[in-house]
């Protein structure tokens, strides 16, 4: 074998090497890329769908406070939310001046994650004082207070 076949051979050889290690670092980059990918579309879809149930369960939160607003009375309003929610308690409103202190909350089951904590924080001259608390396995997402007028004879002024 001459020097120039030697060489020659040694070249082709040490391009037969280099392509392979480009083609292994290419297709290394290529699946870490496509590793990547997926895993922001796996966590891109989880955010969507825990999105998608925060915005059902908000919804589900308003219709609360509808109810509220249909009552006429605190006691329509407890048939109300049994009706509506199946709820197993009642609500009772203390006027604000009296020094017991005492509120009611019932729990509203809106599925099996998300529940609407409703308690009447009192009544002053037939305003009656609403807070609700959408919770997620007892963490707050939302909270809203709703002041409504009622009587207990059975209209609203409003």
């Amino acid at each position: 074998m001459s020097e120039n076949e030697k060489r020659e051979k040694n070249t082709d050889t040490r391009h037969t090497w280099l392509f392979l290690l480009e083609t292994t670092i290419a297709l290394t980059i290529f699946a870490l890329a496509a590793a990547v990918m997926l895993s922001v579309f796996v966590v891109s879809s989880k955010n969507q769908q825990e999105a998608e149930a925060i915005h059902i369960s908000n919804t589900k939160l308003q219709n609360v406070v509808e109810v509220i607003r249909s009552a006429t009375s605190m006691d329509d309003l407890n048939q109300l939310l049994v009706s509506e929610y199946g709820v197993d308690g009642n609500l009772e409103a203390m006027p604000t001046s009296s020094s017991s202190g005492t509120d009611s909350t019932v729990t509203i089951y809106l599925d099996e994650d998300y529940v609407v904590v409703l308690s009447c924080d009192g009544a002053d001259a037939g305003l009656y004082h609403f807070h609700a608390s959408l919770e997620k396995k007892d963490e707050v997402i939302e909270e809203i207070d709703v002041d409504h007028y009622m009587k207990e004879a059975g209209h609203a002024k409003e």
